[in-house]
């Protein structure tokens, strides 16, 4: 499956990118497949919220909205929300 993250800011979101990229996904031996998303969270198809969102790639199929948002809001605060 796959997911997005939304953040408050394009420098939170480049955080992202740059620290989580290929490392591995919690209770995963697969790795992080992030970049930027084509639209945001909230599916709004806006220049400004791709510019916030990631794409966030082979998550396991019991992934939740929940369990996205809080992998990456427990290291980024900035995180406004996550949609899988």
């Amino acid at each position: 499956g796959y997911g997005f993250v939304e953040f408050c800011s394009r420098a939170a979101a480049e955080k992202v990118l740059q620290s989580y990229s290929g490392s591995v996904m919690p209770n995963t031996e697969q790795p992080f497949r992030l970049n930027w998303a084509t639209f945001s969270a909230g599916d709004r198809r806006t220049e400004a919220g791709s510019d916030l969102s990631i794409f966030v790639g082979d998550l396991a199929p019991d992934v939740t909205d929940g369990m996205l948002q809080a992998t990456f809001s427990s290291k980024f605060p900035s995180v406004k929300g996550a949609k899988v």
